[in-house]
């Protein structure tokens, strides 16, 4: 199987994964980490410090999201290889 990185994710592959129970639950529990840092109002680096404020929130949300993508195409590779 050929692997190609794509800039958006497929989101019907992520939701598989979340809905299946069986799936690993650090990537899932990471996208919940950080949804709940970027609502929260205490932050590292707070919102009201003009640029660096938002970069933070958005470099966690980028991680969260590449790593979702990572466990889930691992998921899939493995659903795809093994015998039904």
């Amino acid at each position: 199987m050929r692997r190609t990185k794509q800039l958006i994710p497929n989101l019907g592959n992520i939701w598989r994964f979340i809905r299946d129970p069986k799936s690993d639950w650090k990537p899932k529990a990471l996208v919940v980490l950080a949804i709940l840092y970027l609502v929260w109002p205490l932050d590292a680096v707070p919102d009201l410090v003009p640029i660096l404020g938002w970069l933070d929130d958005l470099g966690l949300d980028a991680v969260a999201v590449w790593y979702l993508t990572h466990a889930t195409n691992k998921y899939l590779e493995y659903n795809n290889r093994r015998p039904e």
